[in-house]
Parts: structure tokens; sequence; C-alpha cells
């Protein structure tokens, strides 16, 4: 009997149109952060100022190998969020969609982020 009750949680889980836009955006994101990583990876120079955000000025640069880490980040963040969101779907559906919302502003920032510092240097 409980066997059948998740079959039937999985196939609502699976249903909902906001969990395949989640999956189709991060997947897009990985996509997007890949394929400008592998385009631009020679032209960059070894150091680059990846850590931004409340880092000292010495600290921000790092060398361009931790690009890498940034579609790497991105699919844990998709994955953590389908496991949890699929864990408490049943029982609390307003928190996976809160989940979701900011897992797409994680990964957004993160393409962002990205962009922005290949524009840097006119790649």
């Amino acid at each position: 009997m409980y066997l059948r009750f998740k079959a039937f949680e999985a196939k609502r889980y699976f249903r909902d149109p906001l969990i395949w836009l989640f999956i189709c955006f991060s997947v897009t994101g990985v996509i997007i952060q890949a394929t400008l990583i592998q385009k631009f990876y020679k032209a960059l120079p070894s150091l680059i100022p990846l850590l931004q955000l409340y880092i000292p000025l010495e600290n921000r640069l790092v060398a361009k190998q931790f690009l890498i880490a940034l579609p790497i980040a991105t699919i844990i963040v998709t994955f953590i969020s389908i496991y949890l969101s699929s864990k408490y779907f049943s029982h609390n559906k307003p928190l996976s969609t809160i989940m979701f919302f900011y897992a797409t502003i994680s990964i957004t920032m993160t393409t962002y982020t990205l962009i922005k510092l290949l524009s840097y240097y006119h790649v």
C-alpha cells in the first residue's frame, strides 16, 4: 500500500509544470555556462576576479580553473532542490515552490556572474 502511495506522489510531482519549468531552466543554465566556459577559457588571463562580493581586494583573484565550479554548483543546486522538493511536495507544496524560486534565482545569478566576468575581458 505504501509503495502505491509513493508512486502516486511521484506521478503527481512530475505532473506539476513548475517542476518541469525549473528542470528545463536549470539544464539550460548549465548548458549556457559550460558553453561559455568552453568557448572563452583560453582567452582569459590566468587569474580572474571570480569572487566579487564582501571579499577584500587582495583575495578576489582566483585561478581560472575555478570557473569549472560554476556549472558544478548549478548542478548541485538543481539536484538538492529536486530531492528536497520531492521529499516535501505532498506535505508542503508552497515550501517546494519557494525553494524552486530561490534555486532559480541562484542559477540566474551564477550565469549572470559568468557573463559579466567574460564581458570584462571583451571575449
